[in-house]
């Protein structure tokens, strides 16, 4: 008995800390899934005395049958009973019609509210997945650098998937935990001391069961989270890398790793059912034993209290406790099983990153106003800007002391060795790196100083990377960014293309603009991407462009004619390059190294100053 209420005490700690977790699921959930969970607690209460009252039917029916005369009798005692003037078939036709009706009323109802379960955890499911990536999307760049991809496809894709298994499950135990209780309120009426005797031993029964397998179930929980994750990165390792796997005929070696997370991640799902179906199995078989003992037991103790309708009633109510009781076991056999996963979705969903230097899809299209006049020559200025990822004050400076002034209309590429400093200056004046320390001021204002400050700085330019990834569409549709394009767009469309050199190829398409580019452009060549990509900021009209390695899948003509068309548009522009034959159209070039600027000047200037440097 005390290690039964130690077992009792310890699983009740659990779940204390488990209902905390739900508590907070329950306050992330929209205004319509909250609505929607309440009235499905209503709909359950009513469905389940819907179903009590089946129950409470079965005594005046069985009483029918095996004691007709006596049960006719009494009935004959009510005036407007007398009135019908009942026979014994009449009145056994009678409560069967009562008796069908009322359960036909009652399955009903349970249907009704397992497919209202079933539609809200879908709901449920798909706004966790939604708010998941939002929140991720909105998480700083730093974060995003960090981060490994598979781990956020894993928590999007399994984790939200394993969130709302539990919430599945839960839901259905909203109807099945108030079935379970006015049953067995119903069974205590009927016969309380098999009813006592049958609790007892269905406690002692789940308490042993959950304390054994919650500890397991757990541990494969977080097996399946990791080894997911694994799955998810050796699919995306094999996507990219396919030319190579081809060419170095090295399958073997990499299905051999797939493999082995396959194995462990659906080895951890089939030993969490196994967890959930064995203890199923059993209670069906030992629930009958259990039924027997009992019955057996109350018939020598007092036969005459025994009766067919009384037995019978009794047989029945614990006929359709099972399955409430079964769907209750999983459900908190579940809130184990899938604890990592539920962990780390409201961790997603629950975080809060506004933050001034953050991504923010929130944000994306909507305007903040205009930045005020501008207090400075200087388009952009960058004022004492050091950084370092880490707060650690032993961790060394990616970026020192970082001084320059772009005007407008100015021209400005950034050189230097791989590794100088290039990347994480531009990604500080994109807003997406705060400084460590100093500042980045667009038109004399701090881009960082606010949220909106950032966005309104983010909204004022095109950015195009080097390994920019199209979308699975049409080149119209990724140029425009899946505008819906009229005459005028299209002209601006076809404008563009013309500027970033692309349009004679399109043109010469069988499908022209409408043709379809594949998965991230993989029907594309890397400098026809790249152009396309132009294009799109081109289309986007920004006066300032941002080339980070934007043209080095290009031929050198091609890249020239570029730079020479929009320069001819008076574009401000700022470009990491590692092409020496662009260098003399740009204004002034910052030379890196080391994480500091060492020079600025103009490409005439430099050539003189670091005649080794500039083939860097």
């Amino acid at each position: 008995m005390t290690s039964l209420m130690n077992n009792i005490i310890k699983y009740s700690k659990k779940l204390q800390k488990k209902a905390k977790f739900l508590k907070s699921l329950y306050f992330i959930l929209s205004k319509e899934n909250k609505k929607n969970f309440l009235f499905l607690v209503v709909v359950s209460i009513a469905s389940s005395f819907i179903n009590i009252i089946g129950i409470g039917l079965t005594i005046p029916f069985l009483e029918i049958i095996s004691k007709p005369e006596e049960l006719l009798a009494n009935l004959q005692r009510y005036s407007f009973l007398s009135l019908l003037q009942l026979n014994q078939n009449s009145l056994l036709i009678l409560m069967c019609i009562a008796y069908v009706l009322i359960n036909i009323i009652a399955l009903s109802t349970r249907i009704y509210c397992n497919n209202f379960a079933l539609n809200l955890s879908s709901a449920i499911g798909t706004q966790l997945a939604t708010d998941s990536l939002s929140q991720i999307l909105k998480k700083p760049y730093i974060w995003h650098k960090q981060s490994n991809s598979s781990d956020v496809l894993s928590l999007i894709t399994n984790n939200v998937e394993q969130t709302q298994g539990v919430i599945l499950s839960l839901t259905l135990v909203v109807p099945s935990s108030t079935l379970v209780l006015l049953i067995a309120f119903s069974l205590i009426l009927i016969d309380p001391i098999n009813t006592a005797v049958i609790s007892f031993l269905l406690i002692i029964y789940y308490v042993y069961v959950l304390s054994y397998t919650s500890i397991r179930a757990k541990k494969n929980g977080v097996i399946r989270v990791k080894e997911y994750a694994k799955v998810v990165n050796y699919a995306q390792e094999f996507t990219s890398l396919i030319k190579e796997l081809i060419l170095q005929d090295s399958f073997d070696f990499n299905i051999k790793n797939y493999r082995n997370a396959v194995f462990n991640f659906r080895s951890a799902i089939a030993d969490n059912k196994k967890l959930q179906s064995n203890p199923k199995i059993i209670i069906e078989y030992l629930f009958i034993i259990i039924l027997l003992l009992t019955s057996t037991i109350s018939y020598f103790l007092n036969p005459s209290a025994s009766s067919l309708a009384i037995q019978g009633t009794f047989l029945i109510s614990l006929a359709r406790i099972i399955q409430p009781l079964q769907q209750i076991f999983s459900a908190f056999n579940g809130l184990f099983a899938n604890d990592s996963a539920l962990v780390s979705v409201l961790e997603a969903v629950g975080s809060k990153t506004y933050d001034a230097h953050s991504i923010s899809s929130k944000h994306k299209g909507k305007d903040y106003g205009h930045f005020g006049t501008n207090k400075s020559p200087n388009l952009i200025e960058l004022n004492n800007v050091s950084f370092k990822y880490s707060q650690d004050p032993d961790d060394s400076y990616q970026l020192r002391n970082i001084n320059f002034r772009i005007r407008l209309g100015e021209s400005v590429a950034f050189i230097g060795k791989t590794g100088s400093g290039k990347s994480t200056c531009l990604d500080i004046i994109m807003g997406l790196l705060k400084p460590t320390s100093g500042n980045v001021q667009f038109k004399g204002n701090d881009i960082y100083a606010s949220v909106e400050a950032t966005k309104r700085w983010q909204n004022s330019f095109s950015h195009i990377a080097q390994d920019f990834c199209l979308n699975d569409a049409s080149i119209m549709d990724n140029i425009s960014n899946f505008q819906d394009i009229h005459k005028a767009n299209f002209n601006d469309i076809l404008l563009a293309s013309k500027l970033s050199e692309i349009h004679a190829y399109i043109e010469a398409l069988p499908d022209s603009y409408d043709t379809r580019v594949g998965e991230r452009g993989s029907m594309l060549s890397g400098g026809q991407r790249q152009r396309i990509s132009l294009a799109r900021a081109i289309f986007r009209a920004r006066d300032i462009m941002f080339l980070d390695e934007a043209t080095s899948a290009m031929d050198r003509d091609t890249e020239l004619k570029i730079i020479q068309n929009l320069k001819r548009l008076n574009y401000t522009l700022l470009a990491i390059t590692h092409s020496r034959s662009i260098l003399p159209y740009f204004d002034k070039i910052v030379l890196f190294s080391d994480g500091t600027i060492l020079d600025v000047g103009t490409y005439s200037e430099l050539t003189i100053q670091h005649p080794g440097l500039l083939n860097t």
